[in-house]
């Protein structure tokens, strides 16, 4: 009999605030993902809403300009963590 493997999930309670700029956004990212593998999480599933901060500072029609770098963001925290990302 092979044991199951067991997943660490945790679900995040953000607080949404107002960034002035990818720079402030991406350590409060890199924080609150920093926090959860200091616990030992794997997959950590942020609200939907947690993306949308970033409109603080773009605008919403200029999104796209910034995708590639919010996308980074999380990419490299995932390898840097080994952990799953929602």
């Amino acid at each position: 009999i092979t044991p199951f493997n067991m997943m660490k999930v945790a679900t995040l309670q953000y607080q949404y605030d107002f960034p002035t700029d990818f720079e402030s956004y991406q350590k409060k990212i890199s924080h609150l993902i920093k926090q959860a593998a200091d616990q030992g999480i794997q997959l950590l599933l942020f609200p939907e809403y947690a993306g949308f901060e970033i409109v603080s500072f773009v605008a919403f029609d200029r999104f796209k300009e910034w995708l590639p770098s919010y996308l980074d963001l999380f990419q490299r925290l995932s390898h840097r963590y080994q952990m799953y990302i929602c």
